[in-house]
């Protein structure tokens, strides 16, 4: 497989292609805040559907875009991963349920991967993932692009679903993965609709050692429980009250089945959608909130945020679409150690904002958004993010598109507090130990990204094609700078700070290819080329490969009403150290599915996921790596 996929490779990017069919570039935004499509949004988007993640088998919202164009699963620490969109930081992407933010605890808790299992997949209606700043509709947190998951509403009709799956994995110790998950969702009379589902997931722990135990591959065993629950109102004929629930609770265990961490969650919102006059108005208030317990070391980290928006779109004149709001967030964090009160800490952060856009038709081929969004922050002060994006359709099935926008990335909370401290040690050999103690940094200035994008789509007949090239400039990245390393005795001591230190340069090309034969062969290619370096040093950014790419052959086999799926994703090497002296191999992973509609009640998946059993540990001298061996996996789902 090391041989053929570079030849697979090399033969397609010339054709520089997109994958999307004409339905999906039809799909409204919702992440947009506006009624525009995938097509004609201003910037870089890909629709994952409920139907490609039905047939892929993902369980989470990693595995659902992974695979993406410029989309990348980035190691965060502790045997976890986190999403790098087109090389930036893994808390640099804004994660949105339904256009609510969860809780940042990517930026908040560190080693953290706890933003992928809010909703469970058999909820997800479509996965909108944007690639670029975004700053300019959501502020802080979009720096690196926008990630809103659109969970399924109710129908006329009610419509129940149970889901049972599993898998058992081939090599190493542990692995195996079981899940029940219940949905149903229709009309309470005439004024009011309901959804619901509840889902039970558990996975074992996974371990494989190589090299003499020098390097490994493993997973955390997890025990997921969820529930979400959207009441819809009617309010008259163009009013309507949605109350919207998400509460979880997540058990993360170390190999073989020992429990060590435990994670509550939950969002609750009220939702009101009316018009006044030719303007669309959309109220929210949310508060979404997860409580983290390290049990080992006995402390908490408790994360809350409240937020109060209004939006309102409408053609302000004509050629003028406008798309305006003003938002309302406070943010608090908490660290709460159980035994003691020593090393406790609390802090919070308010901010207002105001945002604009217009999006000004220059003629029926012609558009250019323009607008920006101001925020007022109560610790790092005033923050304008703009943004100018064209979309030209040169002909029916060429378009060009491009543009500037600006983001930023207030640092966490704990982050920037000079009154943090957190400490943590372990063993480093016989009688040795080691001591790593962080402070926080009142003297923090927010991460910001100035970002250019040009990109040409061409959609004809069953041809899709496409090619985006992209300059991230990130200005101020944070990170734990080492101050000070003092050994007495067995003892090492080191103490970090965290300081704006980096200035990186990210420079990439996305290739995407698709075409749909008659036959019902649908085959679709994409490419990224990331050139990045810390401009400081010259060096490789830590955790990011410079080539990733991804082929995927999917035949609808009409006969038997059924569908099949093969999946070949590559990831290059990469750095783990500022050093560039520890590299991690490159690996190529390949999945294969079939899903069989039986009738319009029962329907049925299988599936090899690591078809090769090729794990990255394998080829490395001294690595640890997040990575499963060969599973196979079967589902079963009833409808009525």
């Amino acid at each position: 497989m090391k041989k053929t996929l570079p030849l697979i490779i090399a033969s397609m990017i010339a054709s520089q292609a997109h994958a999307e069919t004409e339905t999906v570039q039809d799909t409204i935004v919702v992440a947009a805040k506006a009624p525009v499509t995938a097509k004609n949004f201003a910037g870089t988007v890909n629709i994952v559907t409920a139907e490609d993640i039905e047939l892929s088998g993902a369980t989470n919202l990693l595995d659902a875009i992974e695979g993406l164009p410029g989309v990348s699963a980035s190691r965060v620490g502790s045997g976890r991963s986190g999403i790098s969109m087109r090389g930036m930081e893994t808390n640099h992407t804004l994660i949105l349920v339904d256009g609510r933010r969860v809780s940042d605890t990517d930026t908040n808790v560190p080693f953290s991967d706890y933003q992928f299992n809010w909703v469970p997949v058999q909820m997800i209606e479509r996965i909108e993932v944007i690639r670029g700043p975004m700053s300019n509709l959501y502020g802080s947190a979009a720096l690196g692009g926008v990630i809103n998951i659109v969970t399924k509403k109710a129908g006329a009709q009610w419509a129940t679903s149970v889901t049972a799956e599993g898998r058992d994995t081939q090599s190493g110790e542990g692995g195996d993965e079981k899940a029940v998950v219940i949905t149903a969702a229709g009309p309470l009379g005439e004024m009011a609709d309901l959804a619901l589902s509840i889902e039970q997931r558990e996975a074992d722990a996974f371990r494989e050692t190589f090299a003499g135990g020098n390097s490994s591959s493993s997973k955390e065993g997890k025990e997921i429980t969820n529930l979400t629950a959207d009441l819809g109102v009617y309010v008259g004929e163009e009013s309507h009250l949605n109350l919207s629930l998400i509460r979880g609770k997540e058990e993360r265990k170390s190999f073989p089945d020992t429990l060590y961490y435990d994670i509550d969650r939950y969002q609750a919102a009220v939702d009101f959608d009316t018009k006044v006059g030719d303007f669309d108005v959309k109220a929210h208030l949310y508060r979404s909130n997860t409580e983290n317990l390290f049990i080992s070391s006995n402390y908490f980290h408790n994360l809350t945020e409240d937020v109060a928006s209004v939006d309102v779109t409408g053609n302000l004149m004509d050629g003028h679409q406008l798309t305006a709001g003003l938002e309302y967030s406070r943010e608090e964090y908490e660290k709460d150690y159980v035994t003691s009160n020593n090393n406790d800490f609390a802090d919070e952060f308010k901010a207002w904002s105001l945002f604009a856009q217009d999006a000004i038709s220059l003629g029926d081929d012609l558009t250019l958004t323009v607008g920006g969004r101001y925020d007022d922050h109560q610790r790092f002060g005033g923050e304008f993010s703009p943004k100018a994006y064209l979309n030209w359709n040169l002909t029916d099935a060429l378009q060009l598109k491009g543009g500037y926008g600006e983001g930023f990335k207030a640092p966490a909370v704990r982050e920037a507090s000079s009154a943090y401290t957190f400490s943590y040690g372990y063993p480093t050999g016989p009688g040795m130990f080691r001591n790593n103690t962080f402070l926080g940094n009142s003297n923090l200035k927010p991460e910001t990204n100035k970002s250019v994008e040009l990109g040409a789509l061409y959609a004809e007949g069953g041809l899709t094609a496409g090619v985006t090239v992209f300059r991230n400039n990130v200005d101020n990245l944070i990170e734990a700078q080492q101050i000070s390393s003092v050994t007495v005795g067995g003892t090492t001591t080191v103490t970090s700070r965290y300081e704006n230190v980096e200035n990186a340069l990210i420079v990439g090309v996305e290739t995407e290819l698709g075409y749909s034969f008659n036959n019902g062969l649908n085959v679709d290619f994409n490419y990224t080329l990331l050139d990045h370096e810390d401009e400081d040093t010259g060096r490789w950014l830590t955790n990011r490969s410079r080539h990733e790419a991804a082929l995927k052959f999917t035949q609808q086999i009409t006969a038997l009403d059924a569908k099949g799926q093969l999946e070949v994703r590559h990831v290059g090497k990469q750095y783990t150290d500022a050093a560039n002296t520890d590299e991690r191999p490159a690996h190529t992973v390949v999945d294969l599915t079939f899903r069989k509609t039986f009738n319009e009640h029962f329907a049925a998946r299988i599936g090899v996921y690591n078809l090769f059993d090729e794990l990255a540990a394998a080829d490395d001298d001294d690595g640890s790596h997040t990575e499963v061996g060969r599973q196979f996996g079967l589902s079963l789902t009833g409808s009525f």
